[in-house]
C-alpha cells in the first residue's frame, strides 16, 4: 500500500513538472530562446530540421579569435540539447566560413564550410549525431581533394543529403566539382590517381562561378545549379547539372545544361528545388530587360524554368517570367508546392525604385508557378509584406526565407524588417513571418494595424537591437505531416540585443501554423499516441480505384472525414457522426474520378488534420 502511494505521488510530481520540463519555447516576441550567448560574435547561421520536431542550427563563431564553426540542437520544446554555447564543429587555424548543412537522416546533421587553414579556399565537412557527438576526423574531412584555386572568401559550398551520407559541391577557378561522403566520412566516389572529386562543370571564366545550389533528384544523386560567365554570351548565365548517384554527370556538355537560353543581360542568384517527380525547378534574378529610365540600371526581374530528369526544358527555353514589374526584383527563393510546381518569394522595389543597394522601400512578393509553367496567382505576384511608412522612408524587408508548412500546398516565409502602423516613425525592427495558402491568400493577419489593411505578418522577434542572417526550417516530426499547431517552423537569427553593434548572439523561436509563438504541445498532436487523434496514411497509396483511410480516437467524438480535390472542392463525405474511442477505418472508392492528387481531412472535436493521397488510373 505504501509503495502504491509513493508511486502515485511520484506520478503526480512528474505531471506537475511536465510543463516546466517541456514547455520551453518563448511565447513573447520580446523574449525568444537563446541558442548561443558566448563571448564573441556569432553570425551567418543556417538550420535544418532534426526530424524530431526541433532544429539543428549552425553558425560562424569568433569566440577564439578566428572564425570557427559551431552548432546547437534545439529540441521541439525549445531546449538546447548539446553543450552550452554549442558543439565545436571545427576549430582549426585560420577562418572557417559560410557553413551549410543537411540532415544525416538520423536526427543529426552533416555540415560543410569554406576553410582557409591551408591559405586557400578548401572545403571541409563534419557529421554531428543527434546527441551532439562529433563523428568524423577532428576539424573535419577534406572535401576539395584537388583544391579549388580560389580564395576562401569566394568559395561557397553546397551540400545535399544522399543515402546515409551527403554530396558536397564547391566552385573552383573555372567551374564546379563535387564529392560524396559516406555516413562514416569516407570518400564514396572512386579515386582516380588519388583524386576523389568529380567534375560537375568546367570552362567558365576564372572565378566567375557563384551561387551553387543543390536539391534531391529522387534517388541518391542531386541536381546542382550555379551562375557563371561562359564567354559565349553577354553576362553571367545560369547552368545546371544532374549528378547521378555514382557521381557521373547525367546531362551532356562540359559546362552543364543552360537553364535559360536568353543571350541578353545577366542571369544570377539561382535557387533550386525538387519538382517532386525526379526533376528540378530553378528561379533566378534576370537582367535581360532594357535599362531602367529612372535609375539608369537594367531592370532585375524574376524568371524560372523546370528541367526533367534528362535535362529537358519543361517550360519556356528562355525562362518563364515570374515577375517583370517595374523597378528591381531581386534575391529570389523557392520551394516545391506539393503539386509538382514551385512557390517563389523575392524582394521587390516596384513601389520605390531606389535600387537594390539603397535599403529603401523594399517589399516582399510571392508567386506559385504551376507544374505546367503558368503563374497561378495575381499577375507579378502577391504582396506578402508592405511598406509601413506612407512617406516611403527607410523601412526595408530583406533576407526572405521560405519553407514548406503543410501538406495542402501552403508555405511559410519569414524576413527581417519593420512592422509599424503608419507615419514616419519606424521602431519595430525585427523578425516577421507570414503563412500563405496554396491559393495565395494570407493566412495570418497583422498583430497591429497595417497600411490599407494589408497583412504585415506575425511578430517573431521585436526585442530592440539589430538582427541579421535569418534562417528557417520546418520543425514537424517525420510522422507529423498534418497542418495543425505542431506543424510550424523554427526560425533562427543573429541578434545584438545584449551588446549593441559590438557582438551578435544566436536566438531562435518556434512559431505555430496558427501564428502563435511557443509551446508546440498545444493543439494535442504531440502526445504519445494514446491521448491524441491519430490519422494514418491511406493504404494503398497510390491507389486505383479504392483505398482505406484509418484513424484512432482517444475518446468518443463527433467526427467528419471528407475528401477534397486539389482546388479545395469537396468530392466526398465518408464519415459524419458520433464515433466511440478506438480504431476506425473507412473505404473510399474513386472509380468515377480522374487520376490526380486528393486530400482527406478528419475533424474530431477541435482537432483537425489533412493528408494527401494519389489516385493513379
Amino acid at each position: 500500500m505504501k509503495t502504491r502511494i509513493l508511486l502515485v505521488l511520484s506520478l503526480l510530481l512528474l505531471c506537475s513538472l511536465h510543463n516546466k520540463v517541456f514547455s520551453q519555447w518563448s511565447t513573447s516576441p520580446l523574449v525568444n530562446n537563446p541558442v548561443c550567448q558566448i563571448t564573441g560574435n556569432q553570425s551567418n547561421c543556417v538550420s535544418v530540421s532534426d526530424q524530431k520536431g526541433g532544429a539543428i542550427i549552425c553558425w560562424e563563431d569568433d569566440r577564439n579569435g578566428n572564425k570557427d564553426i559551431y552548432a546547437q540542437r534545439m529540441s521541439q520544446y525549445g531546449q538546447p540539447m548539446w553543450l552550452t554555447g554549442g558543439v565545436k564543429i571545427c576549430g582549426a587555424s585560420g577562418d572557417q566560413m559560410y557553413p551549410q548543412l543537411c540532415t544525416d537522416g538520423n536526427g543529426g546533421a552533416i555540415i560543410c564550410w569554406s576553410d582557409d587553414r591551408n591559405h586557400t579556399g578548401d572545403v571541409y565537412a563534419q557529421r554531428v549525431k543527434v546527441d551532439g557527438t562529433i563523428m568524423w576526423a577532428n576539424d573535419g574531412v577534406l572535401c576539395t581533394t584537388e583544391g579549388t584555386s580560389v580564395p576562401a572568401s569566394l568559395c561557397h559550398p553546397a551540400i545535399q543529403h544522399s543515402g546515409s551520407g551527403a554530396i558536397v559541391c564547391a566552385n573552383n577557378s573555372h567551374g564546379v566539382k563535387g564529392i560524396k561522403l559516406t555516413a562514416y566520412g569516407e570518400y564514396e566516389w572512386g579515386a582516380i590517381a588519388g583524386n576523389y572529386m568529380r567534375t560537375v562543370a568546367s570552362g567558365f571564366f576564372v572565378n566567375t562561378v557563384a551561387g551553387i545550389q543543390m536539391c534531391p533528384d529522387g534517388g541518391n544523386g542531386a541536381h546542382v545549379c550555379w551562375s557563371g560567365w561562359d564567354g559565349l554570351t553577354h553576362g553571367h548565365k545560369v547552368y545546371a547539372q544532374h549528378l547521378n548517384s555514382d557521381g557521373t554527370a547525367h546531362w551532356s556538355g562540359a559546362m552543364g545544361k543552360r537553364v535559360c537560353n536568353q543571350s541578353e543581360g545577366h542571369q544570377k542568384k539561382p535557387r533550386i528545388c525538387s519538382d517532386e517527380v525526379a526533376g528540378c525547378e530553378i528561379v533566378w534574378e534576370d537582367g535581360r530587360r532594357d535599362t531602367n529610365t529612372v535609375t539608369g540600371r537594367p531592370n532585375h526581374d524574376i524568371y524560372c524554368n523546370r528541367l526533367d530528369w534528362n535535362g529537358n526544358h519543361q517550360w519556356n527555353s528562355d525562362g518563364h517570367p515570374v515577375c517583370t514589374d517595374t523597378a528591381d526584383q531581386t534575391n529570389p527563393s523557392c520551394i516545391p508546392d506539393s503539386w509538382e510546381g514551385m512557390h517563389c518569394v523575392w524582394q521587390d522595389y516596384r513601389n520605390y525604385d531606389a535600387g537594390p543597394d539603397s535599403g529603401l522601400g523594399v517589399n516582399l512578393y510571392c508567386q506559385d508557378v504551376h507544374f505546367n509553367g503558368y503563374n497561378r496567382w495575381t499577375h507579378n505576384g502577391v504582396q506578402a509584406a508592405i511598406l509601413c511608412d506612407v512617406g516611403k522612408a527607410q523601412d526595408p524587408r530583406y533576407n526572405p526565407q521560405i519553407c514548406a508548412n503543410d501538406d495542402i500546398g501552403g508555405f511559410m516565409l519569414c524576413w527581417l524588417g519593420y512592422s509599424d502602423t503608419t507615419g514616419h516613425s519606424l521602431n519595430n525592427f525585427g523578425v516577421y513571418c507570414q503563412r500563405m495558402s496554396y491559393g495565395g491568400q494570407h493566412q495570418w493577419h497583422p498583430t497591429t494595424p497595417g497600411v490599407s489593411g494589408h497583412p504585415n505578418g506575425a511578430r517573431v522577434s521585436i526585442k530592440p537591437g539589430d538582427k541579421n542572417c535569418v534562417t528557417m526550417c520546418n520543425n514537424r516530426t517525420v510522422t507529423d505531416a498534418g497542418g495543425d499547431d505542431s506543424s510550424g517552423a523554427v526560425i533562427a537569427w543573429a541578434d545584438d540585443r545584449d551588446f549593441g553593434s559590438t557582438q551578435t548572439d544566436i536566438y531562435a523561436q518556434h512559431i505555430k501554423s496558427t501564428s502563435d509563438l511557443g509551446d508546440v504541445r498545444a493543439g494535442g498532436n504531440n502526445g504519445n499516441g494514446a491521448d491524441r487523434v491519430i490519422l494514418n496514411q491511406n493504404t494503398p497509396n497510390p491507389f486505383n480505384p479504392s483505398t482505406v483511410i484509418s484513424f484512432s480516437l482517444p475518446q468518443g467524438e463527433f467526427v467528419t472525414v471528407k475528401v477534397f480535390d486539389m482546388l479545395g472542392r469537396e468530392v466526398s463525405t465518408l464519415i459524419n457522426g458520433q464515433l466511440a474511442a478506438g480504431s476506425h477505418s473507412v473505404v473510399w472508392n474513386a472509380n468515377n474520378l480522374t487520376s490526380g492528387a486528393y486530400f482527406y481531412k478528419i475533424q474530431a472535436g477541435a482537432y483537425s488534420e489533412i493528408k494527401k493521397m494519389l489516385l493513379v488510373k
